[in-house]
């Protein structure tokens, strides 16, 4: 592979599941990756750019969930 085509490669971004898949039914998410029903099954099928926004839904659940104020530069849009 040469390093013009290694430039053009791309990969997913890997799903928030972390094995603990029971719903919170007062919240209506994931305890474990905090993501609602609708947000796991549209995860394998969703753009990078819908992936993204779920991932910064998750980071403002976590601090709703944990009080700790999330830190801006964990999750970034990239391009």
């Amino acid at each position: 592979m040469t390093d013009a085509q290694t430039n053009h490669l791309t990969f997913a971004l890997p799903s928030p599941c972390v094995g603990v898949c029971e719903m919170d039914e007062a919240r209506r998410y994931c305890k474990g990756c905090l993501r609602t029903i609708p947000e796991i099954k549209i995860w394998s099928t969703a753009s990078e750019a819908q992936k993204w926004d779920i991932l910064q839904q998750l980071k403002t659940r976590r601090h709703d969930r944990d009080g700790i104020q999330p830190r801006r530069d964990r999750v970034k849009r990239r391009g």
